[in-house]
């Protein structure tokens, strides 16, 4: 798969698969999503994040470029080794999807595998979801991990809390993370495939990170994946592409 082309958050709408409803009675935190007391990396057991972990608000944002609801979780990302959440996109993977394994803080009574709010973005790792169109989450903080991967494991700290875009319009406006170095809020540009179209689409990490459509044409070299198709769209969907979008 060819990701030669780029596309800005601006024109993507992520699709909701985190399961949980949306608290209406909640709305933006105090100091926005990507304040510091929301957003933290544990630095010892029995940490707690100051929303319950799987908290899902929506809020509305008045872009000049992209209007429209968008949907917030607070969820708990797994520091995995060195990989770290950076503001510049062009460091490498900077979204997150489910990920599975025990060396999470939180892994309840069964150590094989890990609630759905523990997420990383180790995406090329085998424990990781996103190459079965789980559900794709956007960090609107900036952090580095506490250690390795081994440090994690053995003294249960190393993980971290924070609000991550997981639905809707990219509230590019609103996280400056989301919003590129230009401050146009017109979104971050991530790599897609050279011949985009609008429509659903799915992300990918082999090799290289970012988007491609999954139409019939999109799927001629995923011999491998599964593939579920209702109404000429795939299950696999995590986003669409609009192109009514400024870019």
């Amino acid at each position: 798969m060819a990701l030669t082309g780029n596309i800005n958050l601006s024109q993507v709408r992520l699709i909701d698969k985190f399961p949980g409803a949306v608290n209406n009675n909640l709305g933006i935190p105090t100091g926005g999503w990507d304040n510091t007391t929301d957003n933290f990396t544990t630095t010892s057991i029995g940490q707690a994040g100051s929303y319950p972990l799987g908290t899902k608000i929506m809020a509305y944002t008045d872009s000049s470029y992209v209007k429209g609801w968008y949907t917030m979780a607070y969820l708990m990302y797994h520091s995995f080794e060195s990989v770290d959440i950076s503001a510049d996109y062009s460091d490498g993977l900077q979204v997150c999807s489910h990920f599975d394994n025990s060396d999470a803080e939180k892994y309840i009574l069964d150590i094989s595998a890990c609630p759905y709010y523990v997420v990383s973005n180790e995406l090329t790792a085998a424990n990781s979801d996103i190459s079965s169109g789980a559900g794709v989450a956007f960090p609107c903080f900036t952090l580095e991990s506490d250690g390795t991967k081994s440090s994690v494991a053995n003294q249960s700290y190393g993980d971290a809390y924070g609000w991550f875009w997981i639905g809707g319009v990219c509230p590019c406006r609103d996280v400056t993370r989301l919003d590129g170095t230009l401050g146009l809020f017109i979104g971050v540009d991530i790599s897609c495939d050279t011949l985009m179209r609008k429509g659903p689409v799915m992300f990918c990490a082999s090799g290289q990170y970012g988007m491609f459509s999954i139409d019939s044409s999109g799927f001629q070299e995923l011999t491998t994946m599964p593939v579920t198709m209702n109404n000429g769209v795939s299950d696999l969907a995590q986003a669409y592409v609009d192109t009514s979008a400024k870019a």
